[in-house]
């Protein structure tokens, strides 16, 4: 049962499962076991198969049951969040583009990095929402703007960025995910 885990978590993290001591453990253990060299094959395609997914020419495995609940409660956190932007910003929002970006992209890690406790799934992937923001400048005023906020279509569109996926295709499959059974949210972090 371990070793199938270590091989379906190396096709998410790539070279770096080896960092952790127990996988070396298995690993030694693979060379003097009867099925190891099968079972080498199958890790080293599933650290191929990372790199592709990395590259972007492979799409991602999305059948992690922890994704439905983890889109519900970053849904809920950006709520808030953006409630809150939209209130401080709406007069601003007509101001020159470059320089409301740059205000509303601040102030929202600023709100994000002192309330962290209250945003702490958006605070744990904070890195990929800056980089994402920074691709796509203007797709937080856009939400801000509208007048029905969306934080759903904001999520989908951050992380189909992030997997290198079409965000309606991650948003059907997200649902169909949380059809399965829940379990709490055990990883905050992407």
């Amino acid at each position: 049962m371990m070793d199938e885990i270590i091989i379906r978590q190396a096709v998410t993290l790539g070279w770096r499962i080896g960092l952790s001591e127990l996988v070396q453990w298995r690993l030694s253990e693979w060379e003097l076991a009867p099925d190891g060299l099968k079972l080498l094959r199958r890790y080293h395609r599933a650290v191929e198969r990372a790199a592709r997914i990395f590259q972007r020419r492979e799409k991602p495995p999305l059948d992690d049951p922890n994704l439905y609940p983890f889109k519900v409660a970053t849904v809920k956190e950006l709520r808030v969040l953006l409630s809150e932007m939209r209130e401080a910003f709406r007069p601003r929002l007509s101001d020159s583009p470059d320089d409301v970006e740059r205000v509303l992209l601040s102030h929202f890690f600023r709100i994000v990095v002192k309330r962290s406790s209250s945003f702490r799934l958006i605070a744990a992937n904070r890195s990929r929402w800056d980089a994402f923001f920074k691709e796509q400048p203007t797709v937080l005023r856009q939400n801000l703007a509208e007048v029905r906020l969306r934080p759903a279509s904001l999520f989908d569109l951050w992380l189909s960025w992030c997997k290198g996926v079409d965000p309606e295709w991650l948003r059907q499959t997200i649902s169909r995910l949380g059809s399965s059974p829940r379990k709490p949210i055990r990883n905050t972090k992407l």
